[in-house]
Formats: structure tokens, C-alpha cells, sequence
């Protein structure tokens, strides 16, 4: 799941590329010095994500802190039709170190908290990330394990496991073009399904910049009924999104299609203390 939009835009693809937030692999974080951002996601059926996040070096070593909540809304009982909640809150760290300059590594660790009425379930979480840039970091490859998880309380007497995945990133800037073209390609461990995403970002200028992703999940989406034909074709599976810098703001706006679920629609404010 995407922490901010940017991410969302572009299909949780990039995960190479340098972000203020924590993404999928934490040896991707931007050195900024200190640097806040909060994030908002609404999808379909009143489900919502909350993403507050602050960043600090301390001695040249990059952390990450976050709160995340994901707020399922009001369920109801297909047989009783008695109504109740459903709730996951994450607490996070993250940290980012450099070797020569040419290669990241990362590690994070989460606790989640997650709450269907009644019942409540808990565990520790951690993932670990290398990357590494070149031609003038206009290109990167990252490799990522995600989601090796440790259950303190299940539901019921049966623990759930995460889904554990490893992933493979990269990007490219082309020279004489002002974007870039970012992949994501990744597999759960337990499970032997290959997945992949991709997104494009092109930047007008060093303020306004538009973006667009997709993925295998499109293929999922599509219905193929002739009365669909250009809302498959141009909506489905597809996300959207614009960014600006105002002053030294960072404000991302994004629009992903679930298909006749509906939409996701998300916001992000960046704010750097100050710049590495």
C-alpha cells in the first residue's frame, strides 16, 4: 500500500527512487536533514489512510519515523446485519546508511496493531533494502525483502502471516528527457505469483511535475464489455497524479482507477526543515 501520493500516482512503482517517506525499500529515503510530511488516501467504501511521518540525520545516519492508520470504516454482518469497525495502526522507524557514496542500505522495523471489533491482533514487522545509483544518478537498482513479520497476538489460535516478498527496483532518467521511468517487479515468498508495476514522471520544470502508473493488477480490472470499452481503456487500472513545488513545499495530488470498484484519491504535503 502507498504511504503518500506520489507513490500511488505512479502504482507503488519507483521504489528506488529517493522519497521523503518510507517506502517499500527503506535504503531509498532522501537525506533530507530533518523533514515532516503527512499524507491522506480515500478509497472506495469509506476506507482511509493516514500517514504522518518525520525524518532527521543524527551523526550521517538517516531516520525515519511514522504513524499510519488505516481506518476500514463501518462493516456490517452479512447474516446478522449488526454493524462494527475495523481498524490497523502502524508505528515505524526506519534507517538509511551510505557506503562510498555508491551504495544504500536500509532496514525498517513496524509494530501493527490491528482491530476487528473485539478482537486484536499484533506483530513486529521488518524489512531490509540495498540500491544503489550510477551514470550520475540518473539510473538506480534496488533489491528489497519486505514484510518478515513476528505475530505477539492473532485473532484466533490461528496466526496469519503477512505477506513476505522480495522485490526488484530500478529507474531511468534519460538524458535529453525531462522524466523519468521507474519498475517494480516482486514476488511473494510463500506464494509463487510474479508481480510488476511500472510509472513515468515528467517534470515541465523544476516545479510541476505529472505522473502516470499501472500494473498486473490492471489485467484483474478489465471486464471487457463493449459499453466499458474507453473507461477500461483509459481508466481502469491506471493512476494519475500532479506535483508542486510552492516555495519549499511538496504538495502531490494523485487519482488511481480500481475498476467498477471505484477510485482511490490521495494527498501529500512535504515540508524539508532543512536540505541535505
Amino acid at each position: 500500500m502507498a504511504y503518500n501520493a506520489k507513490q500511488l500516482s505512479m502504482s507503488q512503482s519507483g521504489s528506488s527512487l529517493s522519497d521523503g517517506a518510507f517506502f517499500h525499500n527503506p535504503s531509498s529515503m532522501e537525506n533530507a536533514n530533518q523533514s515532516l510530511g503527512f499524507s491522506y488516501h480515500r478509497y472506495p467504501a469509506d476506507i482511509s489512510l493516514e500517514n504522518l511521518y518525520y525524518s532527521f540525520m543524527y551523526k550521517d545516519h538517516l531516520f525515519n519515523t511514522y504513524v499510519t492508520k488505516l481506518d476500514f470504516g463501518i462493516l456490517e454482518d452479512g447474516k446478522t446485519l449488526e454493524t462494527f469497525t475495523a481498524k490497523d495502526l502502524v508505528l515505524g522507524i526506519a534507517y538509511k546508511n551510505q557506503f562510498r557514496n555508491r551504495l544504500s542500505y536500509g532496514v525498517s522495523i513496524e509494530y501493527l496493531y490491528s482491530t476487528i471489533e473485539n478482537y486484536y491482533s499484533d506483530l513486529f514487522s521488518l524489512s531490509l533494502g540495498l540500491r544503489s545509483r550510477f551514470i550520475d544518478n540518473r539510473a538506480g537498482l534496488g533489491l528489497s525483502i519486505e514484510n518478515l513479520c513476528y505475530i505477539l497476538t492473532g485473532y484466533t489460535n490461528y496466526k496469519n502471516q503477512l505477506p513476505a516478498q522480495y522485490r526488484l527496483s530500478t529507474y531511468y532518467k534519460p538524458q535529453y528527457l525531462k522524466g523519468l521511468i521507474a519498475l517494480d517487479v516482486y514476488k511473494n515468498i510463500d506464494k509463487g505469483n510474479l508481480y510488476y508495476v511500472g510509472g513515468f514522471e515528467y517534470s515541465f520544470n523544476q516545479t510541476t511535475f505529472i505522473r502516470i502508473g499501472t500494473g498486473k493488477y490492471r489485467l484483474g480490472l478489465l471486464t471487457f464489455k463493449e459499453e466499458d470499452f474507453y473507461k477500461e481503456l483509459f481508466l481502469y487500472g491506471f493512476s494519475y497524479g500532479l506535483g508542486f513545488r510552492v516555495n519549499r513545499y511538496n504538495i502531490d495530488l494523485a487519482l488511481q482507477s480500481l475498476g467498477a470498484a471505484g477510485y482511490v484519491m490521495g494527498l501529500s504535503l512535504n515540508y524539508p526543515l532543512s536540505y541535505k
